[in-house]
Parts: structure tokens; C-alpha cells; sequence
């Protein structure tokens, strides 16, 4: 119950559109069929096996519990996953050549949780090249353990004194980077609403 509250008390309005949008390429509406039939489709590399209709509608709008963060942080997910794991997926997101699929996202109800809205963006192979998410958490450092371990984050120095960078050194245009940026005010009972995060990233090379 304390994690829908919440869900419900942060700015995640951008994600509550219509269950899904049947709109763009062709394989977008094959990758979110499973919601006009009565069950989801075979399982496929990076999917969740065994999602039918049923417990999608009684899912929270969050989706399935996050025990950890690389399990929605990663690269080898697919339209299919998105579809079967979140019972509520915006997809008329279009960024250049990319598809985005948008979610909300709640991992739990602990200070170092995450709760925003995550997007997905796929290209035309249907292989995942970006991801983003806005939102906030009460401390940033377990997902910052994730990003240094695995994607190779570090500290930039910024001009801007309330805001802390992490980015993975590149000299492509498109880079990957985390915003940190406390919130206005601090308050005792928004445990996961000290600081609010900015986070890309682009498909290691």
C-alpha cells in the first residue's frame, strides 16, 4: 500500500497515458500484442516468462518488484519484456530514428530506492540503445555503485554548486551521465524525495 502511495505522491504524469498506443513501426504493435490476447507471448530472451492478462491487471502500475537495479538497467531487455513486465507502457515517444516505450517505475519504499519514470527507446533492429530516467531517490549512492561498477561512471566537475555529474568518458556525441540535484526542500516523511536524478545511457560501444 505504502509503495502505490508512493507512486501517486511523485510528478509521474508523463507516463500515465493510455495503456498502450498502437502506433509506429509495425513491430511495436507485435511487441505489445500481449495486451489484446489472453496471455502473454512465448518466452524470448530477455522476456518474463509466464505473464498472462490477468496478473498484468492486477499488477501495480509499477510492474514487478525491482530487487535490483540492473535488472531494469541493462541492454539485452526487449519490447517484449517491456510489454510483459509493465501493465501500463507509453509508446508514442519517437526520438530521431529510436521508439521509446515509457514506464513508471518504483523499485521500493527504502531511502536508496528509485521512483520516476523510466524509457526505454529501441531502433529499427528492435535492439535497445538508450536508456533514461527521471525521478528521485533519498540516496543516489547504491545506484551509483551500479553505474561505476558496470558502465563505467565517474565524477565530473560542474560550474553548477547544488548539482553533482557523473559521466562515462567519451568523445561521441552521445554520452552517458547521471544529474543529481537536490530537492528544494527536505522533508522527513519523503524519504525517497531528497534528490532528483537525470540519468542516460547509451549503449556501451
Amino acid at each position: 500500500m505504502l509503495k502505490k502511495l508512493v507512486l501517486l505522491a511523485l510528478p509521474v504524469g508523463a507516463v500515465a497515458g493510455p495503456y498502450v498506443v498502437q502506433s509506429g513501426p509495425k513491430w511495436v504493435s507485435q511487441a505489445t500484442a500481449s495486451f489484446s490476447q489472453g496471455s502473454a507471448p512465448q518466452a524470448q530472451e530477455g522476456t518474463v516468462p509466464g505473464v498472462s492478462i490477468e496478473r498484468l491487471a492486477a499488477m501495480p502500475l509499477e510492474g514487478a518488484e525491482v530487487d535490483q537495479f540492473w535488472e531494469v538497467l541493462r541492454f539485452d531487455l526487449t519490447p517484449s519484456f517491456v510489454a510483459q513486465r509493465w501493465p501500463r507502457v507509453t509508446t508514442s515517444l519517437y526520438e530521431l530514428d529510436l521508439q521509446g516505450f515509457r514506464v513508471p517505475l518504483v523499485t521500493g519504499t527504502d531511502p536508496d530506492d528509485l521512483a520516476g519514470s523510466l524509457t526505454y527507446y529501441f531502433n529499427q533492429d528492435r535492439r535497445l540503445q538508450r536508456i533514461t530516467f527521471a525521478g528521485t531517490t533519498g540516496d543516489y549512492r547504491r545506484l551509483l555503485y551500479l553505474l561505476t561498477t558496470y558502465y563505467g561512471f565517474v565524477n565530473r566537475p560542474t560550474n553548477t554548486p547544488n548539482v553533482i555529474l557523473f559521466e562515462v568518458p567519451s568523445s561521441e556525441t552521445a554520452a552517458s551521465y547521471l544529474w543529481v540535484r537536490p530537492v528544494d526542500v527536505l522533508r522527513a516523511d519523503q524519504p525517497l524525495n531528497r534528490f532528483h536524478l537525470t540519468l542516460v545511457l547509451e549503449r556501451p560501444s
